[in-house]
């Protein structure tokens, strides 16, 4: 069910995929603990994050009236308690956006969490109390 605020929350659709993967190789090099790797690091992560596209759920956050102007979106496996990426535009952070999808993803499931992606932002969803790092669960590659 969608939900309608200033924004929409949507499921995934197709014609998201580039910007998702776009928005997450950007964060990666830019706001995280990747910006130190090398660029080849970078191809081996971008398959993986490819590969674990079609295994997680994703919530897309849009304008109601566009809603191909993707805002925010988060990528999660919520049935293991497991958080991807969640990924907000820089000009629409502090609004709520982010923790609106968080909420949704995981709606009525308790922490402890863990995530695989590491951001300066994440830090906001109290990281040292509810939730761990862990490597891929799966075998993706």
């Amino acid at each position: 069910m969608a939900e309608t605020c200033h924004w929409l929350i949507r499921e995934f659709q197709p014609g998201d995929k580039n910007k998702i993967l776009s928005d997450w190789a950007f964060t990666n090099r830019h706001d995280s603990d990747w910006r130190w790797a090398p660029k080849e690091a970078y191809v081996g992560h971008q398959r993986a994050v490819q590969a674990i596209l079609p295994i997680t759920d994703i919530l897309v956050a849009t304008d109601p009236k566009m809603p191909s102007l993707i805002y925010g979106w988060c990528c999660a496996e919520p049935d293991i308690k497991l958080l991807h990426m969640v990924y907000v535009r820089h000009d629409f952070r502090r609004n709520g956006i982010g923790s609106l999808l968080m909420r949704r993803m995981f709606d009525g499931i308790e922490p402890p969490f863990r995530y695989t992606h590491k951001t300066k932002c994440m830090r906001k969803f109290g990281l040292r109390a509810k939730w761990d790092l862990t490597k891929y669960e799966r075998d993706i590659l």
